[in-house]
């Protein structure tokens, strides 16, 4: 649980920044609306990139928010959840038999779904198809952030 609230409060960071590019690319499209004569046209533009960054700057600051009380949960609750982890570690055989009753597809949708987190534990962590499989998935459905987050997860697993 440990590892999925640090991931949580990475993915939201990440989150934040692509929202904080978006806002500045709609910054200087403003900037270039307003040098435009003016028009319902305009007027139209700027009120859509005014609205837009609007939303961003509401959806940031509840992810700050949101980080900030995972952060502060991480930090209060460390030791408990460490151990929480290492006993999860140490008895791989629950997981394995919760596991195994599901077949490859049910866990593809799973994982998908985002209800199955796709780390070491995960039990096809190691299948290149299944990782190749993921990757297709969330990029025909433009989920670049999470092609993002499961590459660099599976990066950061490799080199511990």
């Amino acid at each position: 649980m440990l590892t999925q609230l640090k991931q949580t409060v990475e993915q939201l960071k990440s989150r934040t920044q692509q929202n904080l590019n978006i806002f500045y690319k709609n910054e200087k499209i403003i900037k270039e609306l307003l040098e435009l004569p003016e028009s319902n046209d305009r007027s139209r533009k700027l009120e859509e990139k005014y609205n837009e960054n609007k939303k961003l700057l509401k959806e940031n600051d509840d992810s700050i928010k949101l980080q900030l009380q995972l952060t502060k949960f991480i930090d209060n609750y460390k030791n408990e959840l460490e151990e929480a982890e290492e006993e999860q570690s140490n008895n791989p055989k629950a997981s394995k038999e919760a596991n195994a009753s599901l077949t490859r597809e049910d866990i593809f949708e799973l994982t998908i779904k985002k209800e199955f987190q796709f780390d070491e534990n995960h039990p096809y962590f190691n299948d290149e198809e299944f990782f190749n499989e993921l990757m297709d998935h969330f990029s025909s459905i433009e989920d670049y952030e999470m092609c993002s987050f499961l590459q660099e997860n599976k990066k950061k697993i490799h080199e511990s």
